[in-house]
């Protein structure tokens, strides 16, 4: 069974003319774990600029499950000074 999820970029990530602000994914199985899903994302930003993810608004972590309809936030690094 494949399952659909969509991946938004936020913040300084989706300013450039050049880049998606959301990626759609299809996955075979149910569920899939956020850290498997970061390792085969081919997403146009390095890992770097990344401060953290979120699944349906709320933060999450590396063992976060991700199910068929979920939304994925993608939040950049803020640095100021």
């Amino acid at each position: 069974m494949e399952s659909l999820i969509t991946i938004r970029l936020n913040g300084f990530l989706s300013f450039d003319s050049t880049t998606n602000k959301t990626y759609p994914v299809i996955f075979e199985g149910r569920r899939l774990k956020l850290s498997a899903l970061i390792s085969k994302m081919a997403l146009p930003i390095p890992e770097e600029a990344v401060s953290f993810y979120s699944i349906n608004g709320v933060k999450a972590n590396n063992d976060s499950v991700i199910t068929n309809g979920d939304v994925i936030d993608v939040f950049p690094v803020v640095a100021g000074g």
